[in-house]
């Protein structure tokens, strides 16, 4: 035999055994490190309804407006008082997670319609995060603190001059979501 071509089973068993130990091993270029993970799941926004709007009982006059600021005060402009109804702000709770920014919106979903009739009369909503004598505010969000936040709703209504009388019902909906 040639020393070229000497090759014995130990070889051949010493070349299986090494290839064995470099798969096992990995490769000598290889490298990896590890990465932590987390995740945070927010507790979903909620709103809900405490109290209805209302703004109670009045005589059309010349017609004109009733004005119900966030904070309860009510003002007549061309209409009479009467009637012994007190008027009232809607009240929402909002909740969530704590320090969250939300954002809020108020629209007219239902105009107020007469029981029993189609007249209507117009309304434009009034809100704030605290009650106010806010006589045109809209709010637009805030933070929600240890126990939420809440949303005062007020608005003008305007009264015509030859308003039918009668009981007129509508209604608004309150919207909130997590802020950007």
């Amino acid at each position: 035999m040639s020393k070229y071509a000497r090759f014995t089973k130990t070889h051949l068993s010493l070349a299986a055994l090494a290839l064995a130990v470099a798969a096992a091993t990995g490769s000598a270029v290889a490298a990896d490190t590890t990465a932590n993970t987390s995740a945070t799941v927010i507790v979903p926004i909620a709103i809900s309804k405490v109290t209805d709007l209302s703004f109670g009982s009045f005589g059309r006059g010349t017609g004109g407006t009733v004005t119900l600021a966030t904070n309860g005060t009510r003002t007549l402009g061309g209409v009479v008082a009467g009637g012994s109804d007190s008027a009232t702000v809607a009240e929402f709770d909002v909740t969530g997670d704590e320090g969250k920014n939300f954002t809020v919106s108020v629209t007219v979903t239902t105009p107020l319609t007469r029981s029993g009739g189609t007249e209507t009369m117009s309304f434009t909503p009034i809100s704030t995060l605290t009650p106010t004598n806010e006589t045109s505010a809209t709010a637009s969000g805030g933070t929600l603190g240890a126990t939420g936040a809440k949303i005062y709703v007020g608005g003008v209504l305007t009264v015509g001059a030859t308003q039918v009388g009668g009981v007129y019902s509508g209604q608004i909906t309150a919207t909130v979501d997590y802020g950007v």
